[in-house]
This record gives structure tokens, sequence and C-alpha cells, in this order.
């Protein structure tokens, strides 16, 4: 099938309702509160990516968790994926996915145990499903 990659306003995306298979970003919530991982800025990014994708469409994000010593990122995260309306919502450590070979082995449900390398220790992939 077709990809078409788009440029747009994280809070305010110009798609139709039920319109995207997947949403995907990659180390975008720092920039809209100043890595507080929870406020109006990523909430309405949460619900807005909820409200464009299709039913069993996915939003993928990439982030890197700015105090390494809690899992507070991760909770608050993933709270705000649950109250924008995702039914499920899936946290995985980013050296999972840091080459393509990897990632095509985690869908394909070979758990490929690569040592991390420093610039993804500190990295989460979160899988949320509509």
């Amino acid at each position: 099938g077709k990809v078409h990659f788009v440029f747009a306003d994280a809070v305010h995306q110009p798609f139709k309702p039920g319109s995207v298979d997947t949403v995907h970003t990659n180390i975008l919530l720092e920039h809209l509160e100043s890595y507080v991982y929870s406020g109006e800025l990523i909430q309405g990014f949460f619900e807005q990516s909820f409200m464009s994708l299709k039913d069993g469409g996915q939003l993928i994000l990439v982030e890197k968790d700015p105090n390494k010593e809690t899992d507070d990122f991760k909770e608050d995260i993933t709270a705000g994926l649950v109250d924008a309306g995702f039914k499920t919502v899936r946290v995985e450590p980013a050296y999972k996915f840091s080459k393509r070979r990897n990632m095509d082995d985690y869908f394909a449900g070979i758990d490929d145990q690569e040592v991390a390398t420093d610039e993804v220790k500190n990295m989460k992939v979160f899988i949320a499903t509509k």
C-alpha cells in the first residue's frame, strides 16, 4: 500500500476523523511541554490522534525519559493515552527497535536481546491502539 508522510500541527491535525491507520512520532512530547509528560498540549495531541485514527489504528511514540531515576514519565504517558480513549497501551524498551531488523523481528514475535546502545537506553516505545 501507499505511505504518506504528513508534517502537521500535533494538536490541530488536518485529518478527517477515522481516516488514519498510524500516527508515529519520534521524541515529540518534550517539545510540547518542556519535559513534563502531562499537560494540555500533550493531552490535546493524544486526543487529536485518537480522533484521527481508524478503529484498530495505532499511535506509536518513541520518547526518551528525562528522569532516568523513576518510571513517572512512562506512567504519565500511559495514563494520558488511556484518558484519550486508547484501548491498549504497550510500552517497550527502544533497543528492540534500534534497527529495522529489530522492528521486523519484534512484530514477528522474535525477541532479539541486543544490548542497548547509550543513545537508546533511556528511550521507550509506546504503542497505543484505538
